[in-house]
């Protein structure tokens, strides 16, 4: 089992009870990644309920509610993403050689 602990300039990882210090914390990046992720994940929503509509008729009942709890995840994960794409950006603003 792996936990991780982060911090805000590193990260440590504990496994099988041993502490190993991970490496700096580089948050340079974080809003582009975030935001690739986001549109990855608004992509698979939309492709998924294109599938439901399109399909509708021939899955059962069970494999829709399946797909509709994903895509209530997608979009609650992507309201996280988004709030925390903000706080980054906002991080970088006030620190902008951090």
């Amino acid at each position: 089992m792996v936990r991780s602990i982060n911090r805000p300039d590193y990260t440590i990882r504990i496994w099988k009870g041993e502490l190993h210090d991970g490496q700096p914390d580089n948050r340079e990046d974080n809003v582009e990644k975030l935001q690739e992720t986001v549109q990855n994940s608004v992509q698979n929503l939309e492709e998924a309920e294109t599938y439901l509509a399109e399909h509708a008729e021939e899955i059962s009942a069970e494999e829709r509610s399946q797909i509709e709890a994903k895509n209530e995840n997608r979009r609650e994960s992507i309201e996280g993403m988004r709030h925390e794409i903000r706080d980054e950006a906002q991080a970088q603003q006030q620190n902008p050689d951090a």
